[in-house]
């Protein structure tokens, strides 16, 4: 399962793999609603999931959003699903293989 977190967001520049626009981290926070990071291509099918009202998904890797600079992998590191609160605090890092984490924190709230 999932390791709650209570860390705050970072910001990072990012590109559109498929068009090339450029975006920051923080704009895609703005909002009422959750945001999950799925942050390498074992996310992918993990977030296709997740996309509801409440909560926006986004790929962090090949096929999604470009990490410009390598800050996305410094702060959150590679390979895992970082749930991210309307507050801006960091909710939950969870493995991929466990998409199932991010559901059951929702949940819970």
């Amino acid at each position: 399962m999932g390791q709650e977190q209570r860390d705050r967001r970072v910001d990072a520049q990012l590109r559109d793999a498929a068009t090339g626009t450029s975006t920051r981290l923080f704009d895609l926070f703005r909002g009422p609603h959750f945001t999950v990071l799925g942050l390498g291509e074992r996310c992918a099918p993990a977030l296709s999931d997740l996309e509801t009202d409440i909560v926006k998904p986004y790929l962090v890797g090949p096929g999604g959003l470009l990490d410009v600079g390598g800050h996305v992998a410094d702060a959150y590191g590679t390979d895992a699903l970082i749930l991210i609160r309307p507050d801006g605090y960091i909710g939950l890092v969870a493995d991929p293989a466990e998409p199932g984490s991010v559901s059951e924190y929702l949940r819970s709230l």
